[in-house]
């Protein structure tokens, strides 16, 4: 699995936290909803709204809630490992 360390720019974590946010507003789910439906904190769901990375796990259980793929919901991170791994 990737290595979560590789430095997104802040316009990607934005982009990341409005597909989280439209995910939500889609399935029409409070914060707390989905945080209560994945087992985590509404600060947790507020975090990756705004920009914060979910670990491994979450990412996968988000993208399974959603019924999508782990790489379509965090894009951004997978381009900027993608693109790590290129430079190396």
């Amino acid at each position: 699995m990737p290595n979560t360390r590789v430095p997104i720019p802040a316009e990607a974590r934005r982009a990341m936290g409005k597909r989280l946010r439209r995910a939500r507003w889609d399935t029409n789910l409070s914060m707390r909803e989905l945080a209560d439906r994945v087992g985590v904190t509404q600060n947790s769901v507020a975090h990756w709204e705004h920009g914060g990375l979910p670990g491994v796990r979450l990412r996968l259980t988000l993208a399974k809630f959603y019924k999508t793929t782990e790489r379509e919901l965090f894009a951004e991170f997978f381009d900027a490992m993608d693109r790590a791994e290129r430079a190396s």
